[in-house]
């Protein structure tokens, strides 16, 4: 290794050393999405992709996912019902050791196929890392390199450490602020914002809800407001997001 090699690992593993434990203090996913791509980066990872699965009660459960994997893969993944036959998912659910994706072999051929898909969208090899709660909460936070890369192999070898310590910091600061969230929210829905949420969610507009419930625009509108209002947010589709994300949907 050459000197500038050495000084440049040196300043990296400083940067990861401050960087790491400052995800703590990150109090919204926004804050949070930006401190996961800059140590995504440092550890020289291509994409990251997290979910969280938050339980609210015996019946709720809140997901919060944080991702930079292609969108299309993405949008592929949730229309073909793959988390399903995920075996990265299917590991997780039942393990908390890192799973590095190249080991994975002899698999039924639905869950090849899922692998053998995210290639076709320029997802190479990548590690999984798999965080349960005593509560019920489980997280799964991956790095994945593009299939032009030729070291991540050795590159997953020598971050394994970094990426669990990754993995809990980011799913214990994801907690608190799905928590701190839940909390925010100023009042109760009334039942007729409910309604009208729902139908929000399903795309139809002001008028097309009038005539559904049997009231003015006028009043529809008005609950709109009150709905943004409770949740803190300024368009239909983020109180859409929110009430989702709060198991109201």
């Amino acid at each position: 290794m050459t000197d500038q090699m050495a000084c440049d690992s040196s300043s990296q593993a400083s940067l990861l050393s401050e960087r790491i434990p400052a995800i703590s203090n990150r109090q919204t996913e926004s804050e949070l999405t930006c401190s996961l791509t800059e140590i995504t980066e440092l550890l020289r990872f291509d994409y990251y992709h997290y979910v969280g699965n938050f339980a609210v009660d015996q019946h709720k459960v809140i997901r919060q996912i944080l991702s930079t994997l292609p969108t299309a893969w993405n949008k592929k993944y949730v229309a073909c019902n793959y988390e399903r036959i995920d075996p990265i998912v299917r590991h997780a659910q039942t393990n908390i050791t890192p799973l590095t994706w190249g080991n994975l072999c002899n698999l039924p051929p639905e869950q090849q196929d899922v692998i053998d898909d995210a290639r076709l969208y320029g997802i190479g090899n990548g590690v999984s890392f798999s965080i349960h709660s005593r509560n019920g909460d489980i997280g799964i936070l991956s790095f994945a390199n593009t299939a032009q890369r030729v070291d991540t192999d050795q590159l997953i070898a020598r971050r394994l450490p970094e990426g669990n310590l990754v993995a809990t910091f980011v799913h214990d600061a994801m907690r608190r602020i799905v928590n701190k969230e839940r909390h925010a929210l100023q009042a109760p829905l009334t039942r007729r914002e409910v309604e009208c949420l729902y139908w929000i969610a399903i795309g139809k507009s002001n008028w097309e809800i009038a005539r559904i419930l049997g009231i003015s625009e006028h009043g529809v509108v008005y609950y709109v407001r009150k709905i943004l209002l409770k949740f803190g947010v300024h368009s239909r589709h983020q109180a859409v997001a929110r009430a989702t994300a709060y198991g109201l949907l």
